[in-house]
């Protein structure tokens, strides 16, 4: 309450929004439209998706994320964030390339080569102490370089929020990963599995607060 006014909860505050804009109740919100096209015309598929995601999470991701906060010293998760990192630098620096960029590929090889050697196979991030500028580019941001529209929202299975343009383009990511050209298929997987749990631990302390 303030100045004498009587309260109102935000939940009142977005139902008189919602009759304002001419909607029944907010589970009509949905349907609103923007111009001719839907805010959101996966709503369904997204908010499954969603809820399927988020389970996963709680269930596997998330435990499996913070045990392996609590076994591994942080110097060694630094060790693999910085790996992965140096990995996906050879991607980066061909996109950058590609959105009429050269400086910054240049630099993003640079990163690589550097990492790769000085920084024991990427485990320690020399590159950064030298004043090498970070970056990070896909072939989605590719994509919007060159023009093609994002399409709508979509979220993805595990790999969460998305855009069509962005979905399209995630074959194109996979295959310049260098992980997938290891042939030894468990050696592979065991990778990926690694990198998806060191990523999720890094953002435990994001998602704790939210």
């Amino acid at each position: 309450q303030a100045d004498g006014h009587e309260n109102i909860s935000v939940e009142d505050s977005v139902q008189d929004a919602a009759l304002n804009l001419g909607l029944n109740d907010l589970g009509n919100a949905q349907s609103l439209e923007v111009g001719e096209e839907f805010a959101d015309p996966y709503e369904r598929f997204n908010r499954g998706v969603f809820t399927f995601n988020d389970t996963a999470d709680r269930a596997v991701t998330k435990p499996i994320a913070r045990a392996y906060t609590k076994i591994v010293p942080k110097p060694v998760r630094q060790c693999g964030a910085n790996f992965f990192e140096t990995l996906s630098m050879p991607s980066t620096a061909l996109n950058n390339i590609l959105q009429g960029k050269p400086k910054s590929g240049f630099q993003d090889i640079g990163r690589f080569l550097v990492n790769s050697t000085i920084g024991l196979g990427g485990c320690l991030d020399v590159a950064t102490d030298m004043g090498v500028p970070k970056h990070k580019e896909d072939f989605g941001q590719t994509l919007a370089v060159w023009g093609v529209p994002s399409g709508p929202y979509i979220v993805l299975p595990i790999l969460g929020p998305s855009t069509v343009r962005d979905a399209l383009s995630k074959p194109v990511d996979f295959f310049g990963n260098p992980i997938g050209y290891i042939t030894n298929v468990p050696l592979r997987n065991s990778g990926t599995g690694y990198s998806i749990i060191n990523t999720r631990a890094g953002l435990l302390d994001t998602t704790d607060l939210l």
